[in-house]
């Protein structure tokens, strides 16, 4: 068990009743649901929401879907058990973070916008421009809560680890799949700049948006206003490649350098490994990735990947779908 969980948990095998009442002839006995300590696990979560929070926020618990907030609840849909005990601690700091620190109205007139720089949101660019939303938005928060509660760390890198860099993760990352100049090969390569198995030149103009979102210094965001036009930013850059690659030769007023003026030196560093703390050479990020000294590799020679298994690439696209759908809000 987790170092972090261990505090929750009572771990010993036998207790003083165990002692008095035992005999010889015991056997034992079949474990059914621990009602007790799952309501022990809900009641823990739901006190580091409203610590985080700030706020007497009511937490409901399903057993399967998607973890959310809409502001005024947050909704955790995952079993609850030992072994999860702290990546679900961690969705809820997320969820709980983005009361703290959102602003729902920002986000509601955002995904309402017909038009995003210079083009007409059409509803796949509608949707990618949300997720970007989402992801940087996402980011924000995070280190926020990161940086002011370091007691909760353990928590963010489990949660870390078990969406965005993993070794499946990086299995796809390093894989033929999400190669294509369409929005799900950008959207999956964008999310998962944490994981060490990132290549930045997977897609044109990756190494671009990597620096333009520096994620390294991504409180530099004070608001998610600021996260709107981040995302505006970046999506501008992706509308316009999506829309050569179609022929639709859109958006050519875009930045040619996909970068705003105060990004054009500053660059971030994704996750180096997997490993919930920090070894040599390396140092914590503001969001809780582990993040190395120097940044991915941006050569212009494009890696063709490596070929997977339908069995392989099945997992990767569900792996990618839970992404999208547990740490949005």
């Amino acid at each position: 068990m987790s170092k972090y969980s261990d505090f929750w948990f009572d771990n010993r095998k036998t207790t003083l009743v165990d002692d008095i009442l035992s005999t010889d002839d015991d056997k034992p006995v079949k474990k059914g649901k621990d009602l007790i300590g799952l309501a022990g696990h809900k009641r823990a979560i739901s006190n580091f929401v409203r610590i985080v929070s700030g706020q007497n926020i009511p937490v409901n618990f399903m057993t399967r879907g998607d973890s959310y907030t809409d502001g005024k609840s947050v909704t955790i849909g995952s079993n609850i058990n030992e072994k999860n005990f702290d990546h679900v601690v961690g969705l809820a700091l997320h969820e709980g973070s983005h009361i703290a620190y959102s602003d729902f109205n920002a986000f509601r007139d955002a995904r309402q916008l017909t038009k995003v720089r210079n083009f007409d949101m059409t509803s796949e660019r509608s949707e990618f421009f949300r997720g970007m939303i989402n992801y940087i938005e996402d980011r924000r928060v995070d280190s926020l809560v990161f940086k002011s509660s370091p007691g909760y760390k353990g928590y963010y890198h489990s949660l870390y680890e078990k969406y965005f860099n993993g070794k499946k993760v990086a299995k796809g990352l390093g894989s033929t799949m999400y190669r294509e100049l369409d929005f799900e090969s950008y959207m999956f390569r964008i999310i998962n700049f944490t994981n060490g198995g990132t290549e930045l030149n997977a897609l044109p103009r990756l190494a671009d948006i990597y620096r333009l979102i520096d994620m390294k210094n991504i409180l530099r965001l004070k608001s998610t206003d600021d996260a709107i036009e981040l995302a505006k930013s970046v999506s501008e850059i992706i509308f316009g490649l999506v829309d050569e690659s179609e022929g639709k030769g859109e958006g050519q007023n875009q930045n040619q350098n996909g970068q705003d003026e105060e990004n054009t030196d500053s660059e971030g560093s994704p996750s180096e490994d997997n490993n919930d703390s920090s070894s040599d050479g390396e140092e914590s990020s503001d969001d809780g990735s582990q993040t190395s000294d120097s940044a991915p590799s941006d050569s212009d020679e494009e890696s063709e990947g490596e070929e997977l298994s339908e069995r392989q690439e099945k997992q990767i696209k569900k792996m990618f779908e839970d992404q999208k759908r547990n740490v949005g809000w």
